[in-house]
């Protein structure tokens, strides 16, 4: 396994989170400011691409906001599926990568990424939130199948009337 390249000066503790369609990274750093601009710049050199275009993409949080963020994610509310577990297995994967010796983690990121992992499970074993479709695949399935428009079984007959007595006549 290949080395990590070293953090950018200001980044005391780094990890990325990449799935399918997240690509985070999450760092430790005394100037927020200043550490997102230089992983701006290393992330827009790498993509060839002028760091403003990249800029304008990019969703930055720092502090409280960064710390909920990362909770809400383990516990599949901040996914395209609400409530998908691969997220969960995804964070675990994290954590275990930032802690690793000579990775970027350390303790600040190894307490958050566990708190998150922990909160990720209560959420699914104390709620509902899992019930559902596990991926967006499976929820466009559920969607297609409950669509008024899917193929329904045919509705059985309806039973026969009883008779119904009738007259007519004149007096």
């Amino acid at each position: 396994m290949t080395p990590p390249p070293p953090l950018p000066q200001g980044v005391r503790e780094a990890a990325v989170i990449s799935t399918c369609n997240r690509f985070e990274i999450l760092l430790v750093t005394d100037a927020a400011f200043l550490a997102a601009r230089r992983v701006t710049a290393l992330l827009a050199e790498r993509a060839s691409v002028p760091p403003c275009a990249l800029r304008a993409l990019l969703l930055v949080l720092s502090g409280d906001d960064a710390t909920w963020h990362v909770l809400r994610v383990a516990a599949g509310l901040d996914s395209l599926v609400v409530g998908e577990a691969q997220i969960l297995a995804q964070m675990k994967r994290c954590r275990a990568a930032a802690v690793a010796p000579g990775a970027g983690g350390g303790k600040v990121l190894g307490r958050l990424l566990a708190a998150a992992v922990h909160a990720g499970k209560r959420a699914r074993s104390e709620t509902d939130i899992s019930r559902g479709g596990v991926s967006v695949s499976s929820a466009a399935v559920e969607l297609v199948q409950a669509s008024p428009l899917s193929p329904q079984p045919p509705e059985p007959p309806a039973p026969p009337l009883p008779p119904v007595p009738a007259a007519a006549g004149a007096r």
